[in-house]
């Protein structure tokens, strides 16, 4: 949840006139001169409270959050009995993500000033980004007591109710929010964000583009309006609306100059490398032999476990792990910019598969490991990263597919790598082949999957591997998805090899489990 910063700032007592300018300076929209002034002040009366506050929440704005803080704490000192000076220190961490510094300075202002909505915002606010939600929303409705006209309020509640699913309450809270504060953006982006959890595309695409009316450049809006319109199959606007992928996620492209965007390649060596999950790379891997086709040299760069299944592929490219210093170059281009770079459209998606193989001695050691299994031999993956954002919603428990692995005449093979992995133990011995252990890299993975006749996925890196190699493959999906899995088709555009079964409502994955366990019986049965 994003910080919700004061509407204006809280007066402080002051016995200097110059400082009382500075605050008019400041409300007036003229940072620079109020700092000035209150440097001016400061210098003649160094404990003066206001000019050590105004000073210290510019500094924070302008990018000094370490002389900011230490202004704020100085002005703290100064006059311990006002409640600003601890405000809007905890809205300084809160904004530099040190959201457990926050809470307690919250909680000092508003012990000094019991009846400071913004105070008991902030406090709510702090304790819903600690995931203590059940805090948090008491917190709130003191602060709507308090001040009902609150708009940002409503915001925070809008943001605590969807933590707690409950997103019609938080959608109702959002839009009571934008009607108090049409400029605001954050009710814009928010309504955004619940229309694409009810994947309403053109709805999301309408809220997010209010939001950059309101804010041209509030990069969360044209992040997310990227995604909404790839949702909604219009790839061209979509593509440079994804470039603000970094900004949004506050952080910074690893190269700011000579990025490809598809200009002439001739003579020029341009470098590829990865910036996301491993699924996203193996997704982007089917341009790598168009890119080479057209530079003079290309280094590609990719996580180390597809070094090995990259290295198989024959492509006329340098290969290098992403830990390696950058090489020299001419161009480069992040993975995920690549489509953009080609121009892709929903109709040009470049589909054609397989585009990765597996090692040949390794696919024939796996044939000769898996060759005793009877029946169909159907390969599972039921989770991915934990630290993936969406991972609560996209991955389930093995429990959950407990119909499929009861079917007979079915050979089970875990593809599943990680923690999750150890779920495998609270089953039946043998009615699961743990391979896990030996699946190293993706090459070794591959491998072992190309020995298989189906693949039964959630939404993870194996789903896109299945893909890549063309391998039968059943994806199960949650209700609001990635955007590379486009809604209202069992079928995906991207890998045709694959079927998907979507959750009709989020986080009911009984259906999804039924049509697999269906679609699994009639393909044993026509084995």
């Amino acid at each position: 949840m994003p910080p919700e910063m004061p509407p204006e700032l809280p007066p402080a007592t002051t016995t200097h006139p110059d400082a009382g300018q500075a605050l008019n300076l400041l409300r007036q929209g003229r940072p620079k001169e109020a700092a000035a002034v209150c440097e001016a002040v400061l210098a003649r009366r160094p404990k003066d409270v206001q000019a050590l506050h105004i000073l210290g929440i510019l500094s924070a704005q302008s990018g000094d959050p370490a002389r900011g803080e230490a202004l704020l704490r100085r002005a703290m000192a100064a006059d311990p009995r006002n409640p600003a000076a601890p405000y809007d220190l905890g809205n300084l961490y809160l904004a530099t993500n040190r959201v457990a510094e926050a809470e307690p300075c919250f909680r000092a202002a508003v012990e000094l000033a019991p009846a400071m909505a913004e105070a008991r915002l902030g406090l709510a606010t702090a304790l819903a980004r600690l995931g203590r939600l059940d805090e948090a929303l008491p917190a709130c409705h003191a602060a709507l007591k308090l001040k009902p006209e609150l708009a940002p309020t409503h915001n925070v509640l809008g943001n605590i109710l969807k933590e707690q699913g409950r997103l019609d309450d938080a959608t109702a809270c959002y839009r009571r929010a934008r009607s108090l504060a049409p400029r605001a953006v954050d009710p814009h982006f928010n309504l955004g964000l619940m229309a694409r959890e009810r994947n309403s595309f053109e709805e999301a695409i309408a809220h997010y583009r209010a939001a950059l009316t309101v804010a041209p450049r509030h990069a969360p809006s044209h992040y997310n309006l990227g995604i909404a319109l790839l949702l909604s199959g219009d790839y061209p606007a979509g593509w440079p609306e994804y470039e603000w992928r970094w900004a949004a996620k506050g952080k910074q492209p690893r190269f700011r100059d000579a990025l490809w965007t598809g200009q002439n390649l001739t003579g020029k060596r341009i470098f590829i490398h990865s910036e996301q999950g491993l699924g996203d790379s193996l997704h982007m891997l089917r341009y790598l032999p168009a890119v080479a086709a057209r530079a003079a040299s290309t280094v590609l760069e990719v996580p180390a476990p597809l070094l090995p299944l990259a290295a198989a592929q024959g492509w006329p490219v340098e290969l290098q792990a992403k830990s390696a210093p950058a090489p020299p170059f001419d161009l480069q281009c992040p993975m995920m910019s690549l489509p953009r770079a080609f121009g892709t459209t929903f109709e040009t998606i470049p589909a054609g598969t397989p585009y990765l193989k597996p090692p040949e001695a390794r696919k024939r050691a796996w044939s000769e490991r898996l060759c005793g299994l009877s029946g169909l031999k159907a390969g599972i993956v039921w989770a991915g990263n934990v630290n993936q954002a969406n991972d609560g919603n996209r991955s389930l428990d093995l429990a959950r597919l407990a119909p499929l692995l009861a079917l007979p005449g079915i050979s089970w093979v875990s593809l599943q790598v990680g923690p999750k992995s150890a779920e495998l133990a609270s089953l039946p011995e043998g009615s699961v082949l743990d391979i896990s252990p030996e699946l190293t890299d993706f090459a070794e993975t591959a491998a072992a999957a190309a020995n298989l006749d189906v693949i039964v996925s959630v939404d993870t890196s194996v789903g896109h591997l299945a893909g890549a190699l063309a391998l039968p493959t059943f994806i199960l999906l949650s209700f609001a998805a990635d955007w590379r899995w486009p809604t209202g088709r069992a079928d995906n555009p991207w890998y045709p090899s694959l079927t998907v079964f979507r959750q009709e409502k989020l986080g009911d994955w009984d259906p999804v489990v039924t049509a697999t366990t269906d679609a699994l019986t009639a393909l044993r049965d026509s084995s």
